[in-house]
């Protein structure tokens, strides 16, 4: 199979495919010269129309097993960057069989084998001011004669394709090629972190409300993107304001009974749990429930739903929900303690 040059995309000669490009069924026609998998990835593949497909495929997929070098390898260094914890045995051994490629090509030498750390740049007193020494620099920056035709398309031994984050970081880090589902070599990585504003932990569990370090309420939505170093670099707002809502003020009284309606503060507090397990009680009763879902299967010999359904027949308990049902942490949008109008 020959590959069609193309000024406007990379071309690849041996293409490595994680379980994303095939599950949601890409074009890899003219994407590489050769493609390969590992068993795992063919494996993962249960649809139905992508079981299709991929038997009807124009292209000839290779299934090969990485060796325990390459493993090693990589399981090394994802140690190092702290994504060994996120990464699936098929996630390492796909990197492993990029690892395995780029050496039987010939570029091991390539290969990082410690993450780089940002280092400090020295100050230079020459910056920003024309010497007789640059003129000559910035008159071809000026007059754009140093600007290279960036619509060549550059050839690579090795790549991989996959839509996982971790993935992606480790691949980069190694110096490894990562491939977009359009064809372009990926240069930098952009993603979505919760951040912590109070211990500046980051967590990629955008489902989290608490700091999974410091257990407080102060997880902050923040862009992180990874460059070709490897560095992670964390996108915040300038003269950031942290919100202080009802923080002038004393928490109210703690009040109990079963329709107490007491802010939520922690994650372990009774109040949080008992709202988590009515959310997954009400998310279940909305969708047609499995007969063979082992979640339902263990409710039907514990008795869960049913002493559930028994206490909350004819009762309306108070929850901390917001319009979305998604369940109020701190003090939400309004202020608790502000002066209520009194009722005529």
């Amino acid at each position: 199979m020959t590959v069609v040059s193309n000024k406007n995309k990379d071309i690849v000669v041996s293409l490595v495919l994680d379980s994303a490009p095939l599950i949601k069924r890409v074009n890899l026609f003219n994407m590489a010269q050769k493609f390969y998998t590992i068993p795992e990835v063919i494996a993962e593949i249960r649809d139905k129309q992508a079981r299709e497909q991929l038997e009807n495929s124009l292209v000839d997929i290779q299934v090969k097993v990485p060796s325990e070098e390459a493993l090693n390898a990589v399981m090394k260094f994802a140690k190092k960057t702290g994504d060994l914890a996120t990464l699936s045995k098929t996630d390492l051994k796909v990197i492993a069989l990029t690892w395995m490629l780029e050496k039987e090509a010939g570029n091991l030498a390539n290969i990082r084998t410690e993450p780089i750390k940002e280092e400090e740049k020295e100050d230079d007193d020459d910056e920003g001011w024309i010497t007789p020494d640059n003129i000559n620099k910035y008159h071809a920056k000026h007059y754009g004669w140093d600007k290279k035709d960036k619509s060549e398309a550059k050839t690579y031994d090795v790549a991989c394709m996959t839509a996982d984050f971790a993935m992606q970081n480790v691949l980069l880090q190694m110096n490894l090629r990562i491939l977009s589902v359009d064809g372009m070599i990926i240069k930098r990585l952009k993603n979505w972190v919760l951040r912590c504003h109070a211990c500046y932990f980051s967590t990629t569990d955008m489902s989290k409300k608490f700091c999974p370090q410091c257990g407080h309420d102060t997880l902050i939505r923040t862009s992180v993107s990874i460059d070709k170093y490897g560095n992670k670099v964390y996108h915040l707002k300038k003269n950031f304001n942290y919100r202080l809502r009802g923080t002038k003020y004393s928490i109210p009284t703690y009040v109990g009974g079963q329709n107490a309606n007491n802010i939520i503060l922690s994650e372990d507090q009774n109040e949080y749990q008992k709202a988590l397990k009515q959310q997954k009680f009400k998310a279940r009763k909305e969708k047609v429930v499995d007969l063979l879902d082992p979640d339902y299967l263990n409710t039907l010999f514990t008795g869960e739903d049913s002493k559930l359904n028994s206490r909350n027949k004819g009762k309306t308990r108070k929850t901390r929900n917001d319009y979305t049902g998604d369940i109020i942490i701190g003090y939400g949008r309004r202020n608790p303690n502000e002066r209520r109008r009194r009722r005529k």
